[in-house]
C-alpha cells in the first residue's frame, strides 16, 4: 500500500472514533500554505483596492444642555404657573429628531435638492461618492463642487409627480440649460430663473462653472430628504446630567457642521418660542379685548356726563357713594369669580369640591348684590341713575386698567422668557475620517482571506474519506503484510507523463517509464 506523504486525514467509513488529530491537521496546513497564503494577498489587494476608492465618512458632533426648570419673572408666580413646562430628556432626544425640527433644518440648508455630476463610465461610477457630496458655501444654497464643475442652486421647485426624477444641466450657448428625459426644459442667462413653459419647474443658479460632464439635480420627496438626514443623526444622553450629545456622520465635513449647528438654533429657537407661546396668545387675545373695552368705558363715561348736565345733579350723598362703593366691589369679585370658574372648569369637573366652593362663593356674592340693588331702588330716581351710570364706569375703568396691566406683565414675561436648552459647544467635525479604517480593513480581509483558505482546506481533508494507516486496515480485520512507500521519483514521472500526453501528436501514444529503470536504488523497488 502506498503511504501519501501529505498526511491527509482520511476517516474510514465505518470508524466512529471522535478524536482529532491536530498533527495531521497542521500538517494538511502546512502543505497547502501556498493556496492559504495566495488567497490571503489577493483578500489583502482587494482590501487595499477598497479602502483607496471608498468614500471617507467624517463625523462632528455638538453639545446641549436641557435644563429642568421654568422660565419666568420673579414676583410673578401664578404666570410662572402657567408657563411651567418641563420636558424630560428622552421627550427633548425626539423633539430633536422630529420632522418639525429636521423640516426647518432642511428647508435652511436645502438639503432635499441633490446636485451630482453625471458618471456614465463604470470607472467614473466606481471613483465617484454615491451621493456625491454637496457643496454648501452658505445655508441658503445648495450645490456642488469638484477640480471642473462648480454650481450653486438657490432655489429648484418641481410639481409632486416629478420628486425624486433626475434632470440634467448642461451648456449651451455659454448659459445652463435644463433637461428631463432628453427633451428641454428651459435655458436662461446665469442669474436669472430657468422657467418651463407651463411654469411648473422652476430652476434658480446663482453661480455656475461648468467642466464639460452635465450635472444631475433632483428635488427629494420631503419624506425622503427627512429620512436621510435622520439617518445620518444621533441623539443620547450622557449619563443623567441631562446633557444631550448631538453627533452627525457624512461624507462632507463643511455639510455635517451646518446640519449641526442649524439643528442646534433651530431646536433652541422654538423651545424658546414654545414656553412663550401661551404669553403670545394671552397678548392677541388682550390686544381684541383692549379697544372694545376702551369703546364702553368712553361710552359710559360720556352717558354719565351728559345725565349729570342734564339732570344738573353733579355730587352724590354719602349714603349713594357708599352703595356705589359696594357695588363696585361686588361687580369686580363677581368678574374675580368668573375668570377663577373659567380656569378651575379645564382642570375640574362641575362636581369636584373646588368647584363647588366657587360656586357657593359666586352664588353668595350674587345674593348679596341683589340685595344691593333692592337697596338702590329706594333711592330717589335721580339717585338711582347716576348711581348706575357711575358704576358702569367704575366698573369698566377697573377692568380697563387691570387689561392694561395683566398686558405689561405678559410683555414683561415674553422679553424675559429663556429657554430651558442652551447650546455648550457648537459643532466640531473630527479632521480624520471615522472610517473606512484603512489598516485595520486590510488586517481583517487579510485574516479573513487566510481563515477561509484554511476552513476549506481542512473542511475537504476531513470530508475526504479513506484508510489512512495499516492500523485502520487492521482494526477492520484485514491483514497488512507490506508496506510499500510512495516514491517522489514515480510522483514526477506520472506528473510528466501526463504533461507528454497533453501534448501528445496524433502519430503515436507516448509511454509511461518505470521507475526500476529511471531509479532502481528507490525505496518503493526494495520494497
Amino acid at each position: 500500500m502506498a503511504e501519501n506523504n501529505s498526511m491527509k486525514r482520511h476517516l474510514s467509513a465505518n470508524d466512529a472514533e471522535p478524536d482529532i488529530d491536530f498533527a495531521l491537521l497542521l500538517a494538511v496546513l502546512v502543505e497547502h500554505w501556498l493556496l492559504i497564503a495566495s488567497t490571503a494577498v489577493v483578500a489583502m489587494l482587494a482590501a487595499i483596492s477598497y479602502v483607496m476608492f471608498a468614500t471617507p465618512i467624517y463625523k462632528g458632533d455638538a453639545l446641549l444642555q436641557v435644563e429642568q426648570k421654568s422660565s419666568g419673572v420673579p414676583g410673578l408666580s401664578e404666570l410662572n404657573q402657567m408657563f411651567e413646562q418641563e420636558s424630560s430628556t428622552a421627550a427633548e432626544i425626539e423633539i430633536l429628531r422630529s420632522r418639525m425640527i429636521l423640516r426647518e433644518v432642511i428647508s435652511q440648508l436645502k438639503m432635499d435638492i441633490q446636485v451630482q455630476p453625471e458618471r456614465n463610465s463604470l470607472w467614473g461610477k466606481m471613483t465617484a461618492p454615491d451621493p456625491a457630496p454637496p457643496f454648501l458655501p452658505r445655508p441658503a444654497f445648495a450645490g456642488y463642487r469638484d477640480s471642473e464643475t462648480f454650481i450653486k442652486v438657490s432655489a429648484f421647485n418641481v410639481p409632486d409627480r416629478l420628486l425624486g426624477r433626475s434632470f440634467k444641466i448642461i451648456e449651451e450657448k455659454g448659459q445652463p440649460a435644463l433637461y428631463f428625459e432628453g427633451g428641454l426644459v428651459g435655458t436662461a442667462p446665469l442669474g436669472k430663473p430657468i422657467i418651463s413653459e407651463d411654469g411648473s419647474v422652476r430652476l434658480f443658479i446663482t453661480d455656475w462653472v461648468f467642466g464639460g460632464e452635465p450635472v444631475l439635480i433632483t428635488r427629494l420627496p420631503e419624506i425622503a430628504a427627512i429620512n436621510r438626514l435622520r439617518g445620518m443623526l444621533s441623539v443620547q444622553e450622557i449619563g443623567k446630567t441631562g446633557m444631550l450629545s448631538m453627533t452627525a456622520t457624512g461624507p462632507d465635513k463643511q455639510q455635517i457642521k451646518a446640519v449641526l449647528d442649524t439643528i442646534s438654533n433651530v431646536y433652541v429657537l422654538q423651545n424658546i418660542e414654545r414656553r412663550s407661546a401661551e404669553a403670545e396668545n394671552s397678548l392677541a387675545f388682550l390686544g381684541k379685548q383692549l379697544p372694545e373695552i376702551k369703546e364702553k368705558l368712553t361710552a359710559a363715561e360720556e352717558k354719565l356726563n351728559a345725565y349729570r348736565l342734564e339732570s344738573e345733579s353733579v355730587d352724590l350723598t354719602m349714603e349713594t357713594q357708599s352703595v356705589l362703593e359696594r357695588s363696585v366691589g361686588l361687580e369686580a369679585k363677581i368678574n374675580e369669580l368668573k375668570i377663577q370658574e373659567g380656569e378651575i372648569a379645564s382642570r375640574f369637573t362641575r362636581e369636584h369640591p373646588t368647584y363647588q366652593t366657587l360656586i357657593r362663593q359666586r352664588r353668595s356674592l350674587v345674593e348679596e348684590k341683589n340685595q344691593l340693588d333692592q337697596q338702590i331702588k329706594d333711592l330717589p330716581k335721580t339717585q338711582q341713575e347716576i348711581l348706575r351710570l357711575m358704576r358702569d364706569v367704575e366698573v369698566t375703568q377697573q377692568i380697563y386698567v387691570g387689561l392694561l396691566n395683566k398686558t405689561q406683565e405678559l410683555r414683561i414675561l415674553k422679553a424675559g422668557t429663556v429657554g430651558s436648552v442652551r447650546i455648550i459647544d457648537e459643532a466640531l467635525v473630527q479632521p480624520a475620517p471615522i472610517k473606512p479604517k484603512k489598516s485595520l480593513v486590510v488586517v481583517i480581509a487579510t485574516m479573513l482571506g487566510a481563515g477561509a483558505a484554511a476552513g476549506l482546506v481542512l473542511m475537504r481533508s476531513l470530508l475526504s474519506k479513506g484508510i489512512e494507516s495499516p492500523e485502520k486496515l487492521e482494526e477492520q480485520g484485514v491483514s497488512v503484510y507490506a508496506a510499500i512507500p510512495l516514491s517522489e521519483h514515480q510522483q514526477k514521472a506520472e506528473r510528466m507523463s501526463s504533461l507528454v500526453k497533453r501534448r501528445k501528436s496524433s502519430k503515436g501514444l507516448h509511454s509511461i517509464p518505470l521507475l526500476a529503470d529511471i531509479d532502481p536504488n528507490d525505496l518503493a523497488i526494495e520494497a
